[in-house]
Order: structure tokens, then sequence, then C-alpha cells
């Protein structure tokens, strides 16, 4: 069976309903989602289960799987799927916790004015060079007002950027964010920065141990493990049966069920 059976399947969606952070809007994260999928064939052809736990794992986040969005994308790392949390889903997952009042991300370039405070007196001043070429980009920050009055911020110079991208699995291949939308990723990736020192929820810190994980190149296994659990290998939907097969409507598929307490599995 292909992706887009699976996904047009009763029983997949009834149970990607049952554990999506919005079930209302399932209909759209699938429509959103195959024409990701039909406008990469290379992701679509992905091990199947690795893809499933992608798009489940999105589905638990709620993110869509749009480029265009920039909520979260679909990326391989070999056959295997990988499920890379952009900028603004980032910043979704944030002001969901009601925890963030107010985020800013800029780019800092070389003829900026910028000095940055630590300590009692920590903050940041920047003033964009608008009246002339501001130059080369030297890194980006992350500024937050939390509800408590707080405040916190987050830089990262290029070069430690440069070094996160190094150790990205992800990044050479074609398909990836940070080969199409690099600045953007520069933004997530200082976000997740800060974000990770706040701690704003346990969906953001779960979502932020997922991402770490692409980059450390051993999600895929954590999203077979979550795709699994939805759709039944390969091996198994086409073992001959000892008895006489049973005719299944066009499209469907064998899902397992929920466990009888009808949770979903922990990610992380």
């Amino acid at each position: 069976m292909n992706i887009f059976e699976i996904l047009d399947s009763n029983e997949f969606k009834e149970r990607l309903s049952s554990v999506m952070l919005e079930p209302r809007k399932l209909e759209r994260f699938l429509a959103i989602a195959k024409t990701e999928l039909r406008n990469n064939p290379r992701i679509a052809s992905c091990e199947i289960k690795s893809l499933c736990g992608a798009i489940v794992q999105a589905a638990q986040f709620g993110l869509e799987l749009s480029n265009m969005q920039g909520h979260a994308y679909l990326t391989s790392r070999g056959n295997a799927c990988q499920l890379i949390i952009g900028y603004k889903g980032m910043l979704a997952l944030g002001y969901r916790s009601e925890k963030l009042l107010s985020l800013e991300v800029q780019k800092v370039c070389k003829n900026d004015m910028f000095k940055r405070r630590h300590g009692d007196n920590k903050g940041l001043e920047h003033e964009p060079n608008d009246k002339e070429d501001r130059g080369e980009v030297i890194g980006y920050y992350a500024y937050a007002h939390l509800f408590n009055h707080d405040k916190a911020f987050e830089y990262m110079s290029m070069d430690d950027i440069e070094k996160l991208k190094k150790e990205a699995h992800v990044v050479t291949t074609p398909n990836s964010p940070w080969v199409k939308f690099e600045e953007a990723m520069c933004k997530k990736t200082v976000i997740r920065q800060l974000f990770k020192y706040l701690s704003l929820s346990a969906e953001m810190d779960r979502a932020i141990g997922l991402d770490e994980m692409a980059d450390a190149g051993v999600q895929s296994d954590a999203l077979s493990k979550i795709g699994a659990d939805f759709v039944k290998n390969e091996e198994n939907m086409t073992e001959a049966p000892s008895k006489t097969p049973e005719v299944l409507p066009e499209g469907w598929s064998r899902v397992d069920e929920v466990n009888e307490d009808g949770e979903q599995q922990d990610l992380l």
C-alpha cells in the first residue's frame, strides 16, 4: 500500500482524529499533507512507518505540513522520513503555551548598531543600518516577553548556527528546508535555543526534543515506532492469510487498535 491509500482509509482517519490536537481540522490537515506529498515524490516514497509517524506527530502538535506556511516540513534521510519543525511552527507552539506574551526575531548585520548585556542589567540594543548597505549577516537573536513580566533573549552568531547546520543530517538533501528556506531556519534555530531554556510547556519540550533528534540523525527510529502503532508493517499487510482473504473496500487498510485505556504512546 502507498501512503495515499493509507491516508484515505477510514481506519487511519479515525485513529488520527482520536489523537490529533484539533480533530475538527482532520480533512484540511490531510488535504494539505497529500498536496505536499504529491509535490515531493521522493518524500512520498519514504519508508511507510516513519512517514506515517511524521504525519501523526505533526497532527498531534497541531502543525500543518505546508512549505508555504512554514509550520512543519517533511524531509528525508536515506529512505526514512524526518519531521522538521519550522520557524512559524515554533512560534505557534510558544504562543499556545500561554506563557509567551510576544517574541521578536531579527537578523543582525555587520553595519548595524548591536549591543547585548548579560547579568542583572541584561538586554539588547539593536538599530538596523537602513541608510546604507547593512553588510553581511553576522547572527540572529530572539527576544521574548513573558506574561510574568520577565524578559529573555538568545543570540547566536552565524558561526554558532553554521556549526549546528553541519551537525544536522538533513541539511544537504535537496528537499531540506535549510536549502529552500535558510533564513527561516536560522530564525527557528535561535528560537529553539531560547525556548529550550524557557521550558514553556511539556508540548514545546517534546517538539524541541524531536527537532534535535532530527539534527542528530536519530529521529526516524522514534517516528517509525509512532507509525507502527497506526499502520501494520508491509510484511503483515501482504502476508498470505490462512483463511479465505477478506476483501476490503478500495483505499482501506488495516490498522492496529488503540490501547485499552485509549491513550496515545509517549513519543520521547
